[in-house]
C-alpha cells in the first residue's frame, strides 16, 4: 500500500480559534480526492476533488489528525495548538 502525504496548515488570529487546514496527496504529489480526514477528538471531513480539507473554529489542545484512503495506509499526525500564540 502507498503511504499519504498530507500537509497540513494552522492560521489563528492572536487569541482565537484555529483553522486547520491542507491538501493530502499521493507519493508522485497527486491530490486523493474522497480521503477521511479525522481530528481527533472531533470532527470528521472528506477532502475535496483538489484534495483539500479544514476544520474551523478549532480551539487550543493536543490533537491527532488522521488522514485513510482506499489504497493507502492510514497515517497519524499529533499537534498542538496553544492559546494566545500565532500559529
Amino acid at each position: 500500500m502507498k503511504t499519504i502525504l498530507a500537509l497540513l496548515c494552522l492560521t489563528a488570529l492572536y487569541g482565537e480559534p484555529a483553522a486547520v487546514s491542507g491538501r493530502v496527496l499521493d507519493p508522485q504529489g497527486k491530490v486523493v480526492a474522497g480521503a477521511t480526514v479525522q481530528l481527533r477528538p472531533g470532527v470528521l471531513v472528506i477532502t475535496d476533488a483538489q484534495g483539500r480539507y479544514s476544520f474551523s473554529e478549532t480551539a487550543p489542545g493536543a490533537y491527532n489528525i488522521e488522514f485513510e484512503a482506499p489504497g493507502f495506509n492510514r497515517s497519524v499526525l499529533p499537534f498542538a495548538l496553544r492559546a494566545n500564540q500565532p500559529a
